[in-house]
């Protein structure tokens, strides 16, 4: 059981005046973008919710701790796939796009960005020293990652967890899986 969300920061003071649009400064050094998508991966044990709602969580109680935690529903910004879910608008061709990922769960999932190259910009809130180019990343519980992509065509790209957890209590389609909509504007 828990409530969570994002919070974001957009603007940066350079030289004593607001620049919107800014993900990090370093000195001089800054890392911009056009637009940006959210993708908060998170995952629900219906057992470990039931034992709290019900008050059997907890020491001396029937469930004790998360050691046993097998978790059957998979989600990404709070939504398992469906085939009704409409693609998360990314900005146009040639925009530089922000992609913050968040892992709201307690188990490691690895976005795969199918279709690009993304350079890995931050962690946790810190910028790196050098953006690193990966396809995917592993993102343990509770941390964050930044990646910037420059879509070039327009289109539907699906981002999924390579770990597969695309399934609903054994239900297919479902899981961690969405799609990002690359559109002329």
């Amino acid at each position: 059981m828990g409530l969570y969300g994002c919070l974001k920061k957009n603007v940066e003071k350079v030289k004593g005046k607001d620049v919107p649009n800014v993900a990090y400064k370093q000195g001089n050094n800054l890392v911009t973008y056009d637009t940006d998508v959210v993708l908060c991966f998170s995952e629900i044990d219906p057992a470990l919710h039931n034992a709290v709602a019900t008050g059997n969580y907890g020491p001396g109680k029937a469930m004790t701790s998360t050691i046993n935690y097998q978790p059957k529903y998979f989600l990404i910004n709070g939504q398992p796939y469906s085939s009704g879910l409409p693609p998360l608008p990314a900005g146009s061709p040639n925009q530089q796009v922000l992609i913050r990922f968040v892992n709201a769960g307690l188990e490691t999932h690895v976005p795969v960005l199918q279709g690009f190259y993304m350079n890995v910009v931050a962690e946790d809130g810190y910028k790196y020293r050098y953006a690193r180019e990966q396809y995917s990343l592993i993102l343990p519980a509770h941390k964050t990652k930044d990646a910037i992509i420059i879509p070039t065509a327009v289109g539907t790209y699906p981002v999924y967890d390579r770990r597969l957890r695309l399934t609903n209590a054994g239900a297919s389609p479902g899981g961690m899986l969405t799609y990002l909509n690359v559109t002329h504007h």
